[in-house]
């Protein structure tokens, strides 16, 4: 037992070295962490403190800037309606910008596009595409004689900070849009050292950047891509979704080599500009000195446990094999066996000691484990059995539930999901065959009639024989799907526009010989027709449902009962 008590010292004192050591690392580490954890939240607050001071100033340069600028447009535009429009060349727009205290003047036509301006590069932009709501915005100063003046805004091909101001002149047809570049603006009318401050040191100065702060960047995320307002031209290679996160409050942490990139949203507040309050932080964190530090830790740590090591091996060694380690490898010996499915194994291990009463507990594990494996054996069968029946259940439940979600439960079609499925289907058959198909939509005249005047119940009722019919008229290779509501829509697998005609007068005549009855009232059902073709492989799956789409309004705009084709090149 001396030697046993010997044996467990030496091991006690060589755990409780080695857990010390590890101990010191860990909290090394921690200590290490918190303050560089600090350091970003100190910097990151700071950051954002600059930045809604960079917002506040923004803002009194707007107030500033508008009230020029809405006389300037006026100015303006009593100059233009003495010229023919067309006739100046960007260089004299430029001159009667600067003249008026603007930087650039734009010239906007009916069809929402940028026919003239003093900046070459957006002759020809369609301003109507870049979103609907300001094709309705600008719909509503053509002709009013009123000036409106946006917010101050970043350029979308600059990066530049912009105050863009709009003026329709009374009874005309065009509207006037004036921009003032900030920059320019501080530089025209602010002292040089105000422009310095605010434009190039403003955020170059911070009091916290030290050793560890690498590089910043503040983003301004658009539409189109995320520009550095502090390092002009750098754009961000994030997607839509990694700035999603942030906006949502999530602070996201990147390991770039031995730079720590930490990103952040700052949220300026409700009375900020839409592009201010998407702005997002980019600071890179040197960290390098940490792997240092982490090196040198480890190989401390790793010399003073290899000299324990050393130390106490030799010692130990003959201790261990005559009291433990030759007794354990028989047990383990034996343990490996009784593993491997020999249950039939016994251990005999001489001594009076824990050892001993382990060998005869794996003994008797081995005679009880032997007993039970074989009743184990059958329940596995039982249960394999029963596991196989209850998959195939499971499998016919899946079949039925896939089937359940693609079809319309009134009516028993397609749905949507479907049929779009089946297009796509179809467009891939296209590329191998060229053979065209036709979308066919056919929407409900009057349906709300049905609703209104019967109930739903009528309304139902009205889909369900609509779908019967018109599943009867079709071929056993055409698709019908009901596309929502009233409305449905056919795929015709190789058919061309004439062929698609054919089939929608022939639902639009047969729909009129129904006779359909509801609780002793008899009503006639009528519907109007959109019919397009897929015959280009360069043509989406999108176009050519807006071409239905856009057939079908047609024929309800010229009375509804009809059949309108979309033809290329006329259109609707």
């Amino acid at each position: 037992m001396k030697k046993k008590a010997i044996i467990f010292i030496f091991l006690a004192v060589f755990v409780s070295s080695f857990a010390i050591f590890i101990f010191m690392g860990v909290n090394s580490e921690l200590i290490l962490s918190r303050m560089i954890e600090s350091y970003e939240k100190n910097t990151l607050k700071s950051l954002e403190e600059r930045i809604k001071i960079f917002h506040k100033i923004l803002l009194i340069f707007e107030k500033d800037m508008a009230k020029k600028s809405k006389i300037a447009i006026k100015n303006i535009a009593r100059e233009l309606e003495r010229t023919e429009l067309t006739s100046l060349t960007p260089a004299q727009l430029k001159a009667l910008a600067l003249k008026n205290g603007v930087d650039e003047i734009y010239l906007i036509g009916k069809d929402g596009k940028v026919f003239n301006s003093s900046f070459p590069p957006d002759i020809g932009l369609n301003l109507f595409a870049l979103s609907d709501d300001f094709k309705e915005f600008l719909k509503t100063v053509f002709g009013k004689g009123r000036v409106f003046t946006g917010r101050i805004d970043v350029s979308t091909k600059t990066g530049a900070l912009n105050l863009y101001t709009y003026y329709g002149p009374s009874q005309r047809d065009y509207i006037v849009e004036t921009s003032i570049y900030v920059k320019e603006y501080v530089n025209r009318n602010y002292t040089s050292a105000y422009y310095r401050y605010f434009f190039d040191d403003f955020f170059k100065t911070l009091p916290e950047k030290g050793d560890y702060l690498s590089y910043i960047n503040i983003y301004h995320v658009s539409d189109f891509k995320a520009m550095s307002i502090n390092n002009p031209g750098v754009v961000s290679d994030k997607s839509e979704i990694f700035f999603e996160k942030l906006r949502k409050g999530e602070v996201i942490k990147e390991k770039k080599g031995k730079l720590l990139v930490v990103y952040k949203r700052v949220d300026i507040g409700e009375e900020g500009f839409d592009w201010v309050t998407g702005k997002y932080i980019e600071a890179g964190f040197d960290l390098s000195f940490l792997e240092t530090y982490r090196i040198k830790i480890l190989l401390y740590s790793m010399l003073i446990f290899l000299l324990i090591v050393l130390s106490f091996s030799l010692m130990f060694s003959r201790l261990m094999d005559e009291h433990f380690i030759n007794r354990f490898l028989i047990i383990n010996k034996a343990i490996n066996l009784i593993a491997k499915g020999n249950f039939d194994k016994r251990i005999d291990v001489e001594g009076n000691d824990e050892f001993v009463q382990m060998a005869e507990n794996i003994n008797k594990m081995a005679e009880a484990i032997k007993t039970s494996h074989e009743l184990l054996e059958e329940k596995v069968k039982e249960r394999t059995l029963d596991l196989e029946r209850k998959n195939k259940e499971l499998e016919i439940a899946r079949r039925k539930l896939e089937t359940l979600s693609r079809i319309d439960p009134l009516t028993g079609l397609l749905n949507r999901r479907a049929m779009l499925e089946k297009i796509e289907q179809e467009r891939v058959r296209f590329q191998r065959n060229n053979r065209p198909f036709v979308l066919l939509m056919m929407d409900l005249d009057d349906f709300k009639y049905f609703n209104d005047t019967f109930g739903h119940g009528c309304g139902d009722a009205v889909l369900m024989e609509v779908s019967k019919l018109t599943r009867s008229l079709v071929r056993a290779q055409d698709s019908i799907s009901r596309w929502g509501g009233d409305e449905f829509l056919l795929l015709l697998p190789e058919t061309d526009l004439q062929g698609g005609g054919v089939v929608a007068e022939t639902i639009k005549r047969e729909l009129l010989k129904m006779r359909f009855k509801y609780r002793g009232e008899e009503c006639q059902v009528r519907a109007t027709f959109g019919v397009s073709v897929y015959d280009n492989i360069n043509k989406t799956i999108e176009e050519c449902l807006r071409e239905a789409d856009q057939a079908l309004y047609a024929g309800k705009q010229s009375g509804k009962n009809r059949v309108e084709i979309f033809l290329k090149g006329i259109g609707f």
